[in-house]
């Protein structure tokens, strides 16, 4: 039989961070040990042979929206990293995005998609590219990522950042989490954000494990 603690040992944290703690309406300071993001080029390996199909585990999907003569168009990522994108069941692109692992793949409403990864980087793609536009580099592996329409919030485990998603991003908010982060969701207006966390003593008795723990 499972005890009650066991059982509570493997569920998730759920922070609630309310509007009221989310200042948008401009930049913020950050204590000199947060990371910040760095816009770069995206920087990919030379063209590797990329299968039709997932080898490694498949860490998340999104529908992205169809170009002309398409009724479907689907972004996935798997946990070695590559990043493929299809439309009406044929593969179109393959890139191995991030090698040290994919974390998460999540579309904007502008079309625009992200994919992080345990490189430290975030890549923004454009609905109407087969390739990455641009890198930001936040220099630490990315364990949770959610997109709203002006904003951007990611976590490294450790914090949860709200940046904008201008040319320059801008960090507008920052805090440490109360445990390892692992998931994020964002209101459309990103005044709220939503945290899942695994709690530390559940990691360290071996009760729980995260591939970036």
């Amino acid at each position: 039989m499972v005890s009650h603690a066991r059982t509570l040992s493997f569920s998730l944290a759920l922070t609630a961070l309310s509007a009221c703690t989310v200042n948008t309406s401009g930049p913020t300071v950050a204590p000199d040990n947060v990371p910040m993001l760095q816009v770069g080029e995206p920087r990919l390996r030379a063209p590797e042979l990329g299968l039709p199909v997932h080898e490694a585990a498949i860490v998340d999907v999104a529908l992205l929206p169809p170009q002309a003569g398409e009724q479907w168009r689907l972004a996935s990522g798997d946990a070695d990293g590559w990043v493929r994108i299809w439309a009406d069941g044929k593969l179109l692109a393959v890139h191995h995005a991030h090698p040290r692992g994919l974390t998460a793949l999540q579309l904007a409403n502008d079309g625009r998609w992200y994919t992080a990864g345990a490189d430290g980087r975030v890549l923004e793609w454009r609905a109407d590219s087969l390739a990455p536009q641009r890198s930001l580099v936040l220099g630490r592996p990315i364990t949770a990522l959610a997109v709203a329409d002006p904003h951007l919030a990611i976590s490294d485990g450790k914090y949860v950042q709200l940046w904008s998603r201008d040319g320059q991003p801008q960090l507008l908010w920052t805090m440490a989490a109360y445990a390892f982060v692992t998931g994020l969701a964002m209101s459309p207006t990103g005044g709220v954000i939503a945290a899942a966390e695994l709690r530390q003593w559940a990691l360290e008795r071996g009760l729980a494990n995260h591939p970036l723990a």
